[in-house]
């Protein structure tokens, strides 16, 4: 179980799906979802015990980029 409960008719939800991935528009609520993730994390740099903030552009395909680093 996914825990996500859908309401409506499926053909309904195809056509949002469809709607979403669409025209980048998936990659455009990613971008604006990275954005407003980076500006609260900019502002809450001390209370989060951030040294930095930096966002990197990445393969448009690609949701995510690894890059671990082991804190001594």
């Amino acid at each position: 179980l996914t825990g996500i409960f859908m309401h409506g008719k499926i053909p309904t939800l195809k056509i949002s799906l469809i709607q979403i991935f669409r025209a980048h528009l998936w990659q455009k609520i990613h971008e604006s979802v990275v954005m407003d993730l980076c500006q609260v994390f900019d502002q809450e740099l001390d209370a989060l015990e951030i040294e930095t903030v930096q966002k990197e552009t990445i393969h448009p395909r690609k949701s995510y980029k690894m890059n671990s680093s082991c804190a001594g």
